[in-house]
């Protein structure tokens, strides 16, 4: 499981050893600088705003946080069973491989997509001031 930013409040996404592509965010460091492009500045900006008012936010974050571990945990049982399937039926692993690195990107996307939702509600629950 990785998660980016702060552990505390950022959501874990797995990342399987049977993987041979990861998304492209995943691929461009945000550390030095902000990038739209690099996954990492996705989660920061709704945390570090959550981060200011975190006895409000929390109560958003935190549910949002959780629902992407338990969703993991719900579905690994799938993801290793119909990549054990598929890895077993082919002759060669390509298309048990695929199955992995698209769920693998599902997964970032989801969670990148609620955080971009967390950011935005944060920012019109703080119009006036912190």
């Amino acid at each position: 499981w990785v998660c980016l930013d702060n552990p505390g409040q950022s959501p874990r996404y797995p990342i399987f050893c049977g993987n041979t592509q990861l998304p492209q965010v995943l691929k461009i460091c945000g550390n030095h600088r902000y990038r739209e492009d690099s996954a990492l500045w996705h989660f920061r900006q709704a945390n570090k705003l959550a981060t200011v008012r975190w006895g409000t936010c929390r109560t958003i974050m935190e549910p949002a946080r959780d629902y992407f571990l338990q969703k993991g945990l719900r579905e690994l049982p799938f993801v290793e069973d119909t990549y054990t399937r598929l890895a077993a039926k082919a002759n060669d692993e390509k298309e048990a491989t695929d199955f992995l690195n698209g769920y693998v990107s599902d997964y970032v996307g989801g969670a990148i997509l609620k955080w971009d939702e967390l950011y935005r509600t944060y920012w019109r629950l703080f119009w006036s001031g912190f």
